[in-house]
């Protein structure tokens, strides 16, 4: 059983802009998502590629979820796209849990982001999860849009965000 989110929305800063948030600072997730209250970053332990970053650890809010390691499955600078998926710290009744990301210039100054999340889950108890799962999955992607439009045009934390850092 396979549960999407699609999200996209529309962010008043250049593409390039956007793209060094969610691709560069990729491992820092943590700094402007309220679902994510913290996070680092993953690198490579080859040594040809040692110290490049190739996933993050996030600490997580999502009932169900504990700290999740997501590591990149395709990463495109060219075109401003990437994916990635959890390898480890899923719930035992998901078998996979993938994310897509892009982002395109609309105008020098408006991006348009867009993600689409995809999760299977085991059959059992998949089909009894799985309305639960939908909704929480829709509110975490609406706020997870809202906050990064946040935090890209204005250059600090949406409120949310910042009540959850100031708990500390």
């Amino acid at each position: 059983m396979k549960l999407e989110v699609i999200g996209e929305t529309i962010i008043e800063a250049p593409a390039a802009k956007v793209w060094r948030i969610i691709a560069h600072e990729f491992a820092h997730i943590g700094r402007w998502a309220t679902s994510i209250p913290q996070s680092q970053e993953v690198t490579s332990d080859d040594p040809e590629n040692q110290g490049e970053v190739t996933g993050r650890v996030c600490a997580t809010n999502v009932p169900g979820f504990s700290d999740i390691t997501e590591r990149f499955t395709y990463y495109d600078e060219e075109k401003m796209r990437y994916g990635y998926e959890a390898v480890n710290g899923n719930p035992w009744f998901v078998n996979k849990a993938e994310n897509n990301w892009s982002v395109k210039p609309l105008s020098p100054s408006i991006s348009q982001v867009e993600f689409r999340g995809v999760v299977e889950l085991k059959p059992f108890p998949g089909f009894l999860m799985a309305p639960f799962m939908r909704l929480q999955f829709k509110k975490v992607g609406r706020e997870v849009s809202e906050e990064l439009k946040y935090y890209v045009e204005q250059g600090e934390p949406h409120p949310r965000k910042q009540k959850q850092l100031d708990k500390g």
